[in-house]
């Protein structure tokens, strides 16, 4: 897991800063945004590996338009995308699935984020 480099996209900033300082020892590099257009430059602007999103990002932007974006910009090869939410319903479970992506609740056990980061 430490030469990846994870985007971590979160509207709640406390989130953003205990994931931080989880993940930065154990990844090459933890880049932050608490909004889709920080995502979009963090992802244009490095070698991204994992992005781990929140689905309500506020304002009426979700998770699943940022991985849109991402799949319409050709940028998703080699990216693992993981989508995380306090209210996983079983319809979100569906649609997470049916894009082929991984899903973790919160809260959520950190040692299951280190085996869903894997």
């Amino acid at each position: 897991m430490s030469r990846r480099q994870i985007l971590i996209l979160d509207n709640e900033i406390p989130i953003l800063t205990m994931l931080d300082r989880y993940l930065n020892s154990k990844v090459k590099k933890v880049l932050l945004a608490s909004n889709i257009e920080e995502a979009k430059e963090a992802i244009l602007n490095n070698e991204i590996n994992i992005v781990l999103s929140d689905i309500n990002l506020g304002n009426g932007k979700t998770g699943f338009d940022f991985y849109n974006w991402v799949c319409s910009n050709g940028l998703f090869t080699g990216i693992k995308y993981i989508f995380m939410s306090a209210n996983m319903s079983g319809e979100r479970i569906k649609k997470i699935k049916n894009l082929q992506c991984l899903y973790i609740e919160k809260p959520f056990n950190l040692k299951k984020l280190d085996e869903i980061i894997e």
